[in-house]
Parts: C-alpha cells; sequence; structure tokens
C-alpha cells in the first residue's frame, strides 16, 4: 500500500523521481531516490518507537561478565545472586533474524538500584576487583557498572529490537528471552516482528547506509538518532500481517539453522574425539560445511593427535554432504522469504519495477 503522504508542495514528485533510464550518474539516482523517500511531511519511526538506546558499559567487563560456570557457583553459593545475573550478548554473537544463545552472563547492578550487601556471594566475587573498580571514571559505586539505564531492569524481558552499532549489512534480530546487550549494540525497546522485519529490509538498509556512510571497509556505524527519522508507512492489515509473518518465518528457520549447525558440532565431536563436545573443536572445524573430509581429517590429527580411518572416509563425506545440505536449504529459504519481504516494503513504499530493479544492485 503506497503511502499517502510521500510528496508535499515544495517538492513535487516529478523534480525528484529518478529512473534507471535517465542516464544520471549512480549516487545521483541514489541521492534522489534517498531524497524522495526521507521527505518531510511524513509519518517518522520515532513517532511508533522509541530510539534505539546503547547497550551496557561495565567499565571493567573482567568483573561483571561471568561465564556459566562461575554463574552457577555464585548461584549456588547464593540463591539470590540470581535476581542479578542476567544473560549477556557481545555484539558478535548478534546476527540477522538471530543471535546466538548466550554463554555469558552480567551481574546486572544498575547504578542506584541495588544494595550489595543483600548479595553476599555477589559481594565477594566484586571484592577481588574492587582495587580496578575504584579506579573508574564516572559516579558509579564500586560494585555497580559504569552506564546502565535504570530503565534497563524494565527491558529484560520485553521484546526488543537488537543490533550492532557497526555493521556491513542489515543485522536487526527481534530478541524475546531477556538478553542485555553490550555498549557495542544498541536495542529498540518494545520492538515486534513488523519492526525486524523492516529493518532488516533492502530498502531501510539503503535509507540507514545514506545516513551513516559506510567506511572504507564497508562498516556502517549506526547511529541511534537515524532511526527516528526513519519513514514509518501506516501499513494496511495485510502489509502489517505479511512483513510480521515473514520476518516471523526467517527469525524460526534462522533458529532452527543455528541449531542444526550446533547439533552438526556435536556430531562431529563426539565422533573425532569420543566423549568430545562442541566447544573442543578448532575454529576449521567448526566450519564443518567448508571442509570435506579428507581436510577434516587433516584438521583432526593436527588439532587431536588423530585421523580420520580409510575405511571411515566415505561415510563422512556423506555426512558432510548431507550437513551442508540442509544448511543450504535453510539459508536458501530465508533468502526466498527475504525476496518477498522486499517486495511487500517496496510497494508500501509505492516504488516503481524500475527503481526496485536499480536497489536490488546495491
Amino acid at each position: 500500500m503506497k503511502n499517502e503522504d510521500t510528496t508535499t508542495e515544495d517538492t513535487p514528485t516529478e523534480e525528484i523521481k529518478p529512473f534507471v533510464r535517465s542516464g544520471l550518474p549512480r549516487e545521483e539516482v541514489l541521492a534522489l531516490l534517498r531524497a524522495r523517500l526521507l521527505q518531510e511531511g511524513q509519518r517518522k519511526l520515532g513517532d511508533e518507537y522509541r530510539p534505539p538506546i546503547l547497550g551496557i558499559r561495565t567499565g571493567l567487563d573482567a568483573a561483571f561478565i561471568v561465564d556459566r560456570a562461575k554463574r552457577d557457583a555464585l548461584i549456588a553459593s547464593d540463591p539470590k545472586s540470581e535476581q542479578l545475573l542476567k544473560p549477556f550478548a557481545r555484539a558478535a554473537s548478534i546476527d540477522r533474524w538471530g543471535s546466538e544463545y548466550p554463554a555469558e552472563w552480567i551481574i546486572h547492578t544498575i547504578p542506584g538500584t541495588v544494595n550489595i550487601d543483600d548479595y553476599p556471594a555477589i559481594r565477594q566475587h566484586l571484592e577481588l576487583h574492587k582495587d580496578q573498580l575504584e579506579k573508574r571514571s564516572g559516579d558509579s559505586l564500586w560494585f555497580e557498572l559504569s552506564q546502565a539505564a535504570k530503565d534497563d531492569q524494565n527491558q529484560v524481558v520485553d521484546m526488543k529490537v537488537v543490533f550492532r552499532v557497526q555493521s556491513d549489512w542489515p543485522g536487526f534480530t527481534l530478541e524475546r528471552n531477556g538478553i542485555l546487550c553490550c555498549d557495542a549494540g544498541f536495542h529498540i525497546p518494545n520492538g515486534d516482528y513488523y519492526l525486524a522485519g523492516l529493518l532488516n529490509s533492502k530498502l531501510f538498509w539503503f535509507l540507514l547506509g545514506g545516513m551513516s556512510p559506510a567506511g572504507a571497509d564497508g562498516v556502517v556505524n549506526l547511529q541511534s538518532e537515524h532511526f527516528k527519522e526513519l519513514p514509518f508507512p501506516v501499513p494496511d492489515v495485510d502489509d502489517k500481517a505479511f512483513i510480521g509473518s515473514f520476518s516471523d518465518f526467517c527469525h524460526r528457520t534462522a533458529k532452527e539453522r543455528s541449531e542444526f549447525q550446533a547439533y552438526m558440532c556435536e556430531e562431529i565431536a563426539k565422533n573425532l574425539k569420543p566423549g568430545g563436545t562442541a566447544p573442543e573443536l578448532s575454529p576449521e572445524m567448526n566450519r564443518w560445511y567448508i571442509l570435506d573430509a579428507q581436510s577434516m581429517s587433516d584438521e583432526s590429527k593436527r588439532h587431536f593427535g588423530k585421523e580420520i580411518e580409510q575405511d571411515k572416509m566415505q561415510m563422512w563425506d556423506d555426512f558432510l554432504q548431507s550437513g551442508k545440505d540442509e544448511l543450504n536449504w535453510l539459508s536458501s529459504e530465508i533468502v526466498r522469504v527475504e525476496r518477498q519481504l522486499d517486495m511487500v516494503v517496496y510497494r508500501m513504499f509505492g516504488l516503481n519495477e524500475e527503481e526496485i530493479e536499480y536497489l536490488d544492485q546495491i
């Protein structure tokens, strides 16, 4: 459905509507298209959603970020510790349509909200780093995080759209598991499948890329203030349902793909090293989908000191190939639905076939 507010009297459509066959230089065509989509007088994303909030700054990760073993030990020592231990995501674990299951937790002592004496196990842990914590700049007490908005405590369980501050492609995901982000990530409170779908579309990434130009390495440094200026077309019921369902499908399929990758790594570890687990695999083994049986055997010899037996090489080739086929199918399903999502967004903004063709080339 075309947004009714895509033109104004001061900016006639005829003056800024680009065409591929116009002969204009590529950058000029893109600038004109961007100007049309961002023009004044239409509803903005900031009218519907709060601006992105930067993730938590600890001031000393070694004190506040703990692994599963340490988390479990703190809770075993004092069950109340669980109230302050929240699942935590570094930027590298945030990806398009999904994020890795957290392997770390943050001691969530929001400034001005916690009496540390109520949590003796956590106090004892933090006291190991007290000298360094007291040297941090800012007004936080020694046991408090350097920077964490008080309303973060209300965002722990809410659905929110999370993404990296720096990215070379649209990597937005709807987070529903109470995971908190580091300060290399943003979250948009009260996000939904519709918002995640819009932001992952080619059109919205095109707009963001123009607001926050990419560096020489192609990485865009996303800015919170730019999101509130993004156009927010008021969709009809069908368009919103379509985008929401496409986004839901991509999230579910990305999760299935992630779980399948984890399953493959577990199977590889068990078979290369009896009793082995996925964390014991080398980085090369974790990229099993680019290996054949011989290269896996070579890596096993280097990493575990044992080759794959020759009479099992064909079995390994078949196993790896079937895994690659499954992984490729799941990825192709996401790409297929992403294309449908893009076409709905294009139509909502009233783009013609030539404009769509031009954006598709980006």
